[in-house]
């Protein structure tokens, strides 16, 4: 396939066949439910930008932290001894931890991540509103017909996991990435900000880019974020590199968090769903 090919030669190898073959394998206890029923809001009202709140209750996080532990596919930092961790290295406790697995293809997803992917598939398909006559749901129609071919709606997956301070490079996912992509909250709430199509970036001291305008998307644990349409094609999105985020309701035109205090971030795991491509136009913008 082209576009694995391609995402291959970017970002390195996945793991080896017989490991894949090992972790598909290995024995588990089946996800728990999700809530089905959970709350769903699109918070900026853009088109394809969905927050499915706590959509996996205690039960589901803890199942899906367990399993991402046992697989040993990133470095969970100790808790209870990060502050002298971090002392020790100067501050580098991300730059010397693994803090980023991608597995490419269904044949090489964890037994885990295919039920959570079919899961998180299933969720995608419900309405976003209540009342018989709303037949609009979370992913578009064509994103959801994905899971009656053999590619399913899901085929590609990244863990990352984030201390305080950590941040996300604002960004699109690259376009060999097909529509409809979702990403699992767990650990800690954080705030994702999203910068609409029309702002202009500026060069920073640091070599990257800032942008003047963003719009902040609060993500506590359970939460899933669906990206699809213009929010996964035009708005960029990243999580700044602080310790703090602002409380959630806080906004950057009003300036204001109506008196609240600003939140300590915690140890934060994401789990990123897409899909690969198969158009052969894995590099171009959709019109």
């Amino acid at each position: 396939m082209r576009g694995e090919h391609l995402i291959r030669e970017v970002f390195g190898e996945s793991d080896s066949d017989d490991d894949a073959d090992a972790l598909t394998a290995r024995p588990h206890h089946p996800i728990p439910p999700l809530t089905t029923d959970c709350v769903v809001e699109s918070p900026l009202g853009v088109d394809g930008m969905i927050v499915a709140r706590e959509a996996l209750g205690a039960d589901a996080q803890a199942w899906l932290l367990r399993a991402i532990r046992a697989d040993d596919l990133v470095d969970f930092p100790d808790e209870s001894n990060a502050a002298e961790e971090e002392a020790a290295s100067g501050g580098g406790i991300a730059q010397r931890r693994r803090n980023q697995a991608m597995r490419f293809g269904r044949k090489h997803l964890p037994a885990w991540a295919l039920e959570l992917a079919d899961a998180i598939a299933h969720l995608a398909a419900r309405p976003t509103g209540d009342g018989d006559d709303n037949t609009d749901t979370i992913f578009p129609p064509e994103v959801i017909a994905r899971g009656d071919t053999k590619r399913r709606v899901f085929d590609q997956m990244i863990v990352n996991n984030y201390v305080p301070g950590d941040g996300l490079t604002p960004h699109i996912d690259l376009h060999a990435f097909a529509d409809g992509v979702a990403v699992v909250s767990l650990q800690s709430a954080v705030v994702m900000d999203m910068y609409p199509p029309v702002v202009c970036g500026v060069p920073n001291s640091e070599g990257g880019m800032e942008y003047e305008t963003s719009y902040p998307v609060w993500l506590a644990p359970g939460d899933v974020l669906f990206l699809s349409g213009d929010a996964r094609w035009r708005w960029r999105h990243g999580i700044a590199k602080r310790r703090h985020d602002p409380p959630r309701g806080w906004s950057p035109i009003a300036n204001s968090s109506s008196g609240a205090a600003w939140v300590t971030r915690g140890f934060r795991t994401s789990v990123t769903l897409r899909a690969m491509r198969e158009d052969g136009h894995e590099l171009k913008v959709p019109a």
